[in-house]
């Protein structure tokens, strides 16, 4: 009865209000999931339209667990105006560690992530239960309201499924895989390693393995321990109850396991006419480490060759620019300025299929 009850549940719930207005680049969307260690999330958001945002008329809503459409997961009502292809950034503001008891700790978010929160239009988050304590099996909403009431706004977007009841609640997270039996091993002590099996279940990755003991292949739920970018083609958020959410179909993930925000900041998008970005790389294909900076000192690495890196403000000055160089390397090292002022920067990365990338770094 367990995998059939969850099924009956979903329709004996509402359907999300959809707007009936929206079209392909007509309305704000969510462009990058963050779902690392502990407390490090954020959601970013990016606005495909030519003209300024009033974000408050708009809420961030967590449907915790995958549970049906309840708000008891936490709801954030948006601040400030978001420019015309800009995006915006919500960020778990825990800013401590919390004491739960029984040796038990809630960890504070990364400060370097707090510190992308700072700067406008960007926004952290309210105290637990918010939005951003989402953990890889929480569906999370995006909701519009012309009154500015949470109790008559609509979806104009959503991430994961709801009302899936016991099939997500204690699961692991969507995969981008649908029925299947994986064998792994799973390690007891350093000497003694046995091999099981776990199982994804219409793309929900189970949290224990078959026999109910151990745990369940985990990595292989992308929407837990992964940074997730929404793909450039995507135009319009999602605003009906996907039956299954197939995660793959509308987000890519980002390599380098727990903690990577890199291309936070930016987001690449086929509604793109103006702004900053040229014909983009896709935000996949080029890293910066490290992020922040700190040493004075960045690597730029791509998969394409690199053929130009240059750093400018946010009022656009240039700071500095890598040295021209017979050859393409796809990895270069940018030494800044030793008099330059902590704060958000603007990395230009030109590819040799003439191309251009922006990314944000952070210098502390």
């Amino acid at each position: 009865m367990k995998k059939i009850l969850p099924f009956i549940l979903v329709f004996l719930l509402p359907v999300i209000p959809a707007n009936a207005q929206e079209s392909d680049c007509s309305e704000i969307f969510f462009s990058e999931y963050v779902e690392g260690s502990g407390n490090n999330k954020a959601l970013e958001i990016y606005n495909p339209t030519n003209h300024v945002i009033d974000l408050s008329y708009y809420f961030v809503v967590r449907l915790s667990n995958g549970a049906g459409w309840d708000f008891s997961g936490g709801i954030t009502q948006l601040q400030g105006f978001l420019p015309a292809h800009s995006v915006f950034i919500l960020v778990n503001g825990q800013t401590e560690d919390v004491d739960l008891g029984g040796g038990n700790i809630s960890p504070k978010c990364d400060p370097a992530l707090q510190e992308l929160a700072s700067q406008y239009p960007h926004q952290m988050d309210h105290g637990y239960p918010a939005p951003t304590y989402m953990n890889g099996n929480d569906a999370i909403a995006l909701l519009k309201s012309d009154t500015k009431d949470v109790n008559n706004a609509v979806a104009v977007d959503l991430i994961g499924q709801f009302g899936l009841g016991n099939a997500i609640a204690e699961e692991y997270g969507w995969s981008n895989i649908k029925d299947t039996t994986v064998s792994y091993n799973v390690h007891l002590s350093d000497s003694t390693v046995i091999v099981t099996k776990g199982k994804v279940i219409n793309y929900i990755v189970q949290a224990h393995d078959t026999s109910g003991t151990h745990f369940g292949p985990f990595w292989l739920a992308w929407t837990k321990d992964h940074t997730l970018v929404r793909k450039h083609t995507v135009k319009k958020g999602v605003t009906q109850n996907p039956d299954p959410f197939v995660v793959s179909t509308e987000w890519d993930t980002v390599p380098g396991g727990k903690d990577v925000w890199d291309s936070l900041g930016t987001h690449t998008c086929d509604c793109n006419t103006t702004g900053i970005q040229e014909e983009a790389v896709p935000i996949s294909q080029i890293y910066i480490y490290p992020n922040p900076v700190t040493g004075g000192q960045f690597e730029v690495v791509s998969d394409k060759g690199i053929r130009e890196v240059s750093v400018s403000n946010i009022l656009g000055q240039p700071i500095t620019q890598s040295p021209r160089t017979p050859w393409i390397s796809h990895s270069i090292i940018i030494t800044l300025p030793g008099e330059i002022a902590q704060g958000i920067y603007l990395v230009r990365v030109k590819t040799d299929d003439g191309r251009v990338a922006i990314r944000k770094i952070l210098v502390k």
